[in-house]
């Protein structure tokens, strides 16, 4: 169904559709003149400049990356990578959640990374329906949703900026520490999920243990970074207490 879709179109009709809806309303209103409704046109496009010169880089970089094929072939390089090794069934999971926070970090396109790995990780765990071949897809779609949020050539944190106007870069910053935290959390439960499963055999034991492992260590994480900004804090104020008596001396 989504194959078939031209999203493109869609978007460009719904916009029409939207923005003749808003005229009519706001001219029946008289809210706003149909003159001044018809002057923002070019107030809003322009407003949109960077937004569109910073997605057409992106694609740029996208394409030369390859996610599913291209000239750098990332797609290539991951299959010939992983086809090498002999990696536990069960350390899988944590291994593609890393991948895809990468691929979809590096190119920016969380579907990309959906067509790259998720054949790749069937094809390689198996194609029974069983609990490593379910973990290991949830894990590619957790990890390339992660790298489609924070990668600053998304399309989804390109809009995002744009739409609350502020700086792209500054953006991108301020969700990494966020994002990573989380994504760092995750990994580690994976990798404690994929080593229960060898031992026991009902998925929701495993999950509700590594549930509460997830989130007893984002507490500790949150714990750990509340003392360190203490900490800095009260040697800030050491600092100052100690160059205002230098002063008065």
């Amino acid at each position: 169904s989504f194959a078939n879709t031209n999203s493109s179109l869609a978007l460009a009709i719904g916009s029409i559709i939207a923005l003749a809806i808003i005229i009519a309303y706001f001219s029946i209103t008289k809210v706003v003149t149909f003159k001044d409704c018809t002057e923002s046109f070019t107030q809003g496009f322009k407003s949109m400049v960077p937004a569109i010169l910073i997605l057409v880089f992106a694609w740029t970089i996208g394409g030369i990356m390859g996610a599913k094929g291209g000239y750098l072939d990332a797609q290539g390089f991951v299959n010939t990578t992983l086809a090498s090794t002999g990696f536990p069934t069960w350390l899988f999971p944590a291994i593609f959640f890393i991948l895809a926070c990468v691929i979809s970090f590096s190119t920016g396109t969380s579907w990309g990374t959906f067509g790259v790995l998720i054949p790749l990780a069937v094809s390689i765990v198996g194609t029974t329906a069983n609990v490593q071949v379910f973990l290991t897809i949830s894990a590619i779609l957790s990890g390339a949703v992660f790298g489609d949020h924070v990668s600053p050539i998304s399309d989804t944190t390109i809009m995002a900026s744009s739409g609350a106007q502020c700086n792209h870069v500054d953006h991108v910053k301020t969700q990494l520490p966020y994002a990573g935290l989380v994504a760092c959390v995750c990994a580690v439960s994976y990798f404690i999920l994929g080593l229960i499963l060898q031992n026991v055999t009902k998925y929701w034991v495993g999950m509700l243990v590594t549930l509460g492992i997830g989130f007893g260590l984002l507490v500790c994480a949150i714990v750990v970074i509340k003392l360190i900004q203490l900490r800095k804090k009260d040697n800030d104020e050491e600092i100052a207490t100690d160059e205002t008596v230098s002063v008065v001396e």
